[in-house]
C-alpha cells in the first residue's frame, strides 16, 4: 500500500514534467496507477472492516461529493469539456482513495502514521528528483526570468507551482514527525521540512508557501497547551511565512528578456 502511494505520487509528478518525452512515458501510466491505488485502498479498508459512519465523517464525505459534483457541472461551460471531465474523474479517484484510507486507519495511530509517511515519502522523492535535475541540468530545473517574473525553481514540474502544492501537503506531516520523533529521526524530519519549505520558497509559489506554513502550524499548535503557547506557534508561523516571502522576492526579473528573446529568433 505504501509503495503504491509513493510510486503513484512520483508518476503523477513526472506526468506533468517539462519534458514532452517524460510526459509521454509517465502520462499514460497515471490512470492505471490511480485505478490500482484506488482498488488497493478499497481492499485495505474492507480487510480492516472499519466503521465509516459518524456525523463528522458523513459531513466530510458529503462535502467532497458536493465539490466533485460542482466540478463535473463546470464541464457544461468549459472550453475543453472532455479534459474537465477527465480531471474530475482523476480528482474523484483521489478523494475515493483518501476516504478509503481514512476509514481503514481510523482509530489506529500506527497505521495512520504509516500512510502519512508514504505520502511524505512521495513528496520527498519528488523534491530529491528536482534537486538531481538541478545538479545535472540547471537550465531545465529553473524557469528562466522574464521581464515581469524572476527565475523560479520548478524541479521536475512543468511550472514552478506544480510540485510546490505537493510539498505544501508534506510540510505538516514533516512537522508532525519533527515533534514526535527523537534523536536522528528528529534530525531527519527537520531536514525533510527544510527541503520541502526551501523548494517552495525557491519556486516563488506564494500560495503553496502560505498553505504549507498554515498546515504545518496545526500539528505544532496541537502539541502545546495554553493560549500563550498557541499564540507563540502562530507568531512563529507568521515569522516563517514572512521570511519565506522575503526570500522568494529576492530574485529580480530580467529587464533584457524581450531583447534577448528577439535576438534568439534572428
Amino acid at each position: 500500500m505504501r509503495l503504491a502511494i509513493v510510486v503513484t505520487v512520483l508518476d503523477v509528478a513526472f506526468g506533468s514534467n517539462w519534458s514532452p518525452d517524460v510526459r509521454a512515458v509517465a502520462g499514460p501510466l497515471r490512470w492505471p496507477l490511480l485505478a490500482g491505488l484506488a482498488l488497493l485502498a478499497l481492499a485495505y479498508a474492507w480487510s480492516r472492516a472499519r466503521v465509516v459512519a459518524g456525523p463528522a465523517r458523513v459531513a466530510a464525505y458529503g462535502f467532497g461529493a458536493a465539490f466533485l459534483a460542482l466540478a463535473l457541472a463546470s464541464a457544461l461551460w468549459s472550453v475543453e469539456p472532455r479534459l474537465t471531465v477527465a480531471r474530475c474523474v482523476a480528482f474523484g479517484t483521489v478523494l475515493a482513495v483518501a476516504a478509503a484510507l481514512a476509514a481503514a486507519v481510523s482509530g489506529d495511530r500506527g497505521a495512520t502514521g504509516r500512510i502519512l509517511l508514504a505520502v511524505l515519502g512521495g513528496a520527498v522523492a519528488v523534491a530529491l528528483a528536482g534537486l538531481a535535475v538541478l545538479a545535472v541540468d540547471p537550465g531545465e530545473a529553473v524557469q528562466e526570468a522574464t521581464s515581469s517574473t524572476a527565475a523560479r525553481f520548478r524541479g521536475i514540474g512543468q511550472n514552478p507551482n506544480t510540485v510546490s502544492m505537493l510539498f505544501a501537503i508534506g510540510m505538516p506531516i514533516a512537522t508532525w514527525l519533527l515533534l514526535r520523533e527523537r534523536g536522528a529521526r528528529r534530525l531527519a524530519a527537520a531536514a525533510v521540512l527544510v527541503l520541502l519549505a526551501g523548494s517552495i520558497v525557491a519556486s516563488g509559489s506564494r500560495g503553496a508557501l502560505l498553505a504549507g506554513v498554515l498546515a504545518a502550524a496545526v500539528p505544532a499548535a496541537a502539541s502545546v497547551r495554553g493560549t500563550r503557547a498557541v499564540l507563540g506557534v502562530a507568531t512563529a508561523a507568521a515569522l516563517v511565512l514572512t521570511a519565506g516571502l522575503v526570500l522568494a522576492a529576492i530574485p529580480d526579473p530580467n529587464p533584457n528578456y524581450n531583447r534577448s528573446a528577439s535576438d534568439s529568433t534572428i
